[in-house]
């Protein structure tokens, strides 16, 4: 049993260093344009993550026409700046 909590505990703690590499270094991470929207706070993007998260963003509605469901996404983890290509390794179409 104390050999089972002391991996448990060693897996959580390379989790969190993990993501406090992440953090620390603004890491990009690769989503694609799962959705979009607008409401009371404006236009936004929806965008979910390669590890599983689903990212929103409000964007000034000339940028927002421009894109697509299924363009790619590189968000910052730190900064929370976002580009937008047509495709992975395509043409840039927003940054911001």
């Amino acid at each position: 049993m104390g050999r089972i909590l002391l991996g448990l505990a060693a897996v959580a703690l390379l989790l969190v260093l993990l993501a406090a590499g992440l953090y620390a270094t603004d890491y990009g991470v690769g989503a694609t344009i799962t959705q979009k929207g607008n409401d009371s706070s404006g236009y936004y993007i929806v965008a979910h993550t390669q590890f599983g998260l689903d990212v929103k963003k409000p964007l000034p509605l000339e940028q927002w026409v421009a894109l697509s469901v299924g363009n790619f996404v590189v968000y910052h983890v730190q900064s929370g700046h976002t580009k937008v290509y047509d495709r992975e390794g395509g043409a840039l179409l927003y940054s911001g």
